[in-house]
């Protein structure tokens, strides 16, 4: 057990995570929602749009965040998700992979952003998945840091076995030639909202603050001489401002993105728009001021009433027009980048991957939008 991993042992649902929305988000208008309120939701026939064309004139590199431990919750923790090519294991098989990826790169998609640091079975799941016949797709560590820290893992193994098994191959993604690591929730770092997220954050001060902590990243993820590109997910909280031990932990990375701004509401879509409208150019603002990348998320929309393991009630209407709407204006905010979240979280609802959720088929309606964005 290395020191980042000593005391923060237990396991928590990865909606323990999520920090209470701050006052400027708490104030948004929400829309109150039951859990058979599913006919209110257009369907994808309904709301799809032609995007070739309108969305072509400017083309987007896109990554899609993938989640391996998927194949264990169907039936346990959903009953409502049915994937097109059925319900796969944990680890999700190479032939169901190689079909995931080869999906992926049809819609023009570069970058796999593979979830790590869940559990021990992570190294396996990699593993599996970089078997897979991959095309021309990229991969890239989206690695839970808040996630790995509350369930004592020990996250120096992670980065070794990262190194050796991802960011030393041609398979990893890079950006000028470095391997770029996302991070979700680092501002659980800074955050001290919680016990454990306190002991993360002293943590954080016995690596000599936010700067030598994130050296100490850099130290960890280095491979042959060449520095990783670390990207942050700051959520939405440059939204009213950055708290200061969010902007001093955060000034030190390479580039942000943002996690999808759920927590306990129940959001209506017009409210989510302009929710992620204000994360986005708050976020923007923030990078330019520190020389930073800014690789904006985007999602097709949120529900985990269905889920009994760790759903909460939360619920944002999906469609892929949203998902059109979040891709136009994140092409309008990024550096570079945009990012889609996910590709196949059945358990939270805001899967891409072709299939049936709830009452409704959708093929790939939203693999389509996403296309649309990255045709050249």
């Amino acid at each position: 057990m290395t020191a980042l991993g000593a005391g923060l042992a237990g396991c928590s649902s990865s909606t323990e995570t999520q920090r209470t929305v701050r006052e400027t988000t708490a104030s948004q208008t929400t829309q109150s929602k039951t859990e058979t309120d599913t006919t209110t939701e257009p369907t994808p026939s309904e709301t799809r749009t032609e995007t070739t064309t309108e969305a072509s004139a400017e083309s987007v590199d896109v990554g899609v965040v993938y989640i391996p431990f998927v194949g264990d919750k169907f039936g346990e923790c959903t009953t409502v998700s049915q994937p097109e090519l059925g319900q796969y294991g944990d680890p999700v098989p190479s032939a169901i992979a190689t079909r995931h990826a080869s999906w992926l790169a049809d819609a023009g998609v570069s970058t796999v952003m593979f979830n790590v640091g869940e559990s021990r079975r992570d190294h396996e799941r990699l593993s599996t998945f970089l078997r897979a016949d991959l095309g021309p797709l990229s991969v890239e560590p989206f690695y839970v840091i808040s996630q790995a820290l509350r369930r004592d893992r020990d996250i120096e193994a992670d980065f070794e076995f990262l190194r050796e098994t991802l960011l030393s191959t041609d398979r990893c993604h890079r950006r000028d030639g470095r391997p770029v690591i996302t991070f979700w929730d680092f501002d659980f770092l800074a955050w001290g909202g919680s016990e454990d997220s306190k002991e993360a954050k002293q943590l954080v001060e016995d690596r000599g603050g936010p700067a030598g902590f994130v050296d100490y990243l850099r130290e960890q993820l280095t491979v042959d001489g060449t520095e990783p590109f670390l990207v942050g997910d700051f959520a939405d909280h440059a939204v009213g401002g950055f708290p200061a031990d969010y902007t001093e932990l955060n000034r030190h990375l390479d580039g942000a993105t943002n996690w999808i701004p759920v927590q306990t509401e129940v959001f209506d879509w017009e409210t989510t728009r302009d929710h992620v409208a204000q994360s986005f150019a708050a976020t923007r603002t923030f990078c330019d001021e520190h020389d930073m990348a800014y690789h904006p998320m985007t999602f097709p929309g949120f529900d985990d009433r269905h889920n009994s393991c760790w759903g909460s009630g939360r619920y944002i209407p999906r469609a892929p027009a949203h998902l059109r709407e979040l891709l136009e204006l994140a092409r309008e905010y990024s550096t570079g980048r945009v990012n889609v979240a996910s590709f196949n979280d059945w358990t939270e609802g805001h899967q891409i991957e072709p299939g049936r959720f709830r009452d409704t088929t959708y093929s790939t309606d939203y693999l389509d939008v996403v296309a649309g964005f990255t045709a050249p």
